[in-house]
């Protein structure tokens, strides 16, 4: 998932790249490389982006896919103080990475409703957002943030989130602490 090319595999495992790259933690986690546009997918609620992969089967080859995810205890997912902060640090990622559009944008479950706030925010500057797809999302208009936000999430949901966040941590340390990951 991590490197598209034998080339890229080599640099990889030589060392070349920092530890997060190896690992797949990288904020743009780069799924595949085309030619021609760029898809750029939007992490759900647990910050990662690698179950995107599976569209490299679906789109065709000229299509870049790229992963925006935030998987880290420093990622905007976890510091942000609500999902317009996380909207502001993604569309920042996205800004670095293609600083003009046309925009052709993906998100899963929370991440659909980044996309859209990103969308938004995106055509706000005059620039092109050719497409929106949202999977498994609440339209945020049915949503009432200011409840929620008051409630704060239901605690089954984040330990349910906090243990794939750890699960997957572990399996790519080949361990079963996270510890490596916070900094104190």
């Amino acid at each position: 998932m991590v490197a598209s090319t034998v080339a890229k595999l080599a640099t990889i495992i030589d060392g070349e790249e920092d530890s997060s790259r190896r690992m797949g933690f990288e904020t743009i986690l780069p799924l595949r490389e085309g030619n021609g546009p760029t898809l750029f997918c939007f992490h759900p609620a647990s910050g990662f982006a690698w179950q995107f992969s599976v569209l490299s089967r679906y789109l065709d080859p000229q299509w870049s896919i790229i992963g925006i995810q935030s998987p880290l205890p420093n990622g905007p997912m976890q510091t942000a103080a609500n999902l317009d902060e996380v909207c502001e640090a993604h569309l920042a990622t996205l800004l670095e990475h293609q600083p003009h559009g046309p925009y052709y944008l993906l998100g899963y479950s929370l991440g659909g409703t980044l996309a859209q706030g990103i969308a938004a925010r995106l055509r706000a500057r005059g620039e092109q957002v050719a497409f929106l797809g949202l999977l498994d999302t609440w339209p945020p208009e049915t949503q009432n943030w200011q409840e929620k936000e008051a409630n704060g999430l239901d605690p089954e949901v984040l330990a349910e989130i906090n243990r794939e966040r750890e699960a997957f941590l572990a399996a790519q340390q080949g361990s079963t602490s996270t510890e490596l990951f916070y900094h104190h």
